[in-house]
C-alpha cells in the first residue's frame, strides 16, 4: 500500500465521499473530501540515490456546515496513518456553496543513508 493509498483509506474513516480529483457529482453532496498531492519528489544526495521520499499532500473537506469539526477529523485520520500534519486553513467555494477546511500533511519514507551504513 502506498502512502497516497494509506491517505485515502484514512480519509474514508471520517467522510465517506472520497475522491483523488474533483468531485463532478450533480448534484454535489453536502460533504466530501478531495485528495490532492502538492509534492512526490526524492531528495538525491551523493552517489544518484534518493535517499529520502517526501510525499506532501492537501485534504479539502467541502462541507456544508462548519469546516472546523471536518479539520479536526482529518487531522486525526492521516495522523494515524503515518503522516505528519502541517497546516490548516478554511475557505469558502462560492461555485459550490460550501465551506472547505484545508489539511496539509506530509510523510517520508525514513530511508537515510547513515541507517544503511551502520548495518
Amino acid at each position: 500500500m502506498t502512502m497516497i493509498d494509506a491517505a485515502l483509506a484514512a480519509l474514508e474513516t471520517v467522510c465517506s465521499n472520497v475522491s483523488f480529483v474533483k468531485n463532478e457529482d450533480d448534484p454535489l453532496p453536502d460533504s466530501y473530501v478531495v485528495l490532492s498531492v502538492l509534492d512526490d519528489t526524492p531528495e538525491v544526495y551523493a552517489g544518484d540515490l534518493d535517499e529520502q521520499q517526501r510525499l506532501q499532500v492537501r485534504a479539502a473537506w467541502y462541507t456544508r456546515d462548519l469546516p472546523q469539526p471536518c479539520a479536526r477529523k482529518m487531522r486525526c485520520a492521516l495522523r494515524n496513518a503515518g503522516f505528519i500534519i502541517g497546516s490548516t486553513e478554511y475557505g469558502y467555494d462560492n461555485d459550490t456553496r460550501h465551506f472547505i477546511a484545508y489539511v496539509e500533511a506530509e510523510t517520508d519514507d525514513g530511508c537515510d543513508w547513515n541507517e544503511r551504513e551502520a548495518q
